[in-house]
């Protein structure tokens, strides 16, 4: 979501180079909520104000589907384990079922043997 000619002073994690680059920043740290068209990328966005010439963007929150037996963790991955890949997170969810060396699976389609010690992963 973005606002034009708005802001939000203070709350700066750091500046980027470019909003492209501050866009990158952003979505690699789970503590910003957004950044603006200066590179400034914040950990939030309340009370925004008038600036002209500056955009802000909000970072949308990303959404899983459910699936039954499973619960869901939004922008969390476990690196390694891997047991196997599929094009679909359904997929891998009827692969998982099926095998029970398996204990869970991304939206990527890898399912795994382990899920312990998650990371932030955007997406």
């Amino acid at each position: 979501m973005a606002a034009t000619n708005y802001d939000h002073s203070g709350d700066n994690i750091g500046q980027a180079p470019s909003s492209v680059d501050a866009l990158s920043k952003c979505n690699a740290d789970s503590i910003c909520n957004g950044f603006n068209s200066d590179g400034y990328y914040k950990s939030s966005l309340s009370n925004p104000h008038y600036e002209s010439g500056v955009c802000l963007y909000k970072k949308v929150a990303t959404t899983c589907p459910q699936f039954t037996g499973y619960t869901v963790a939004a922008d969390t991955d476990h690196s390694w384990d891997d047991l196997g890949q599929v094009p679909f997170a359904m997929d891998a969810m009827s692969k998982c079922n099926a095998d029970s060396m398996c204990n869970g699976f991304n939206s990527g389609g890898y399912y795994k043997s382990s899920i312990s010690n998650p990371h932030y992963e955007r997406g």
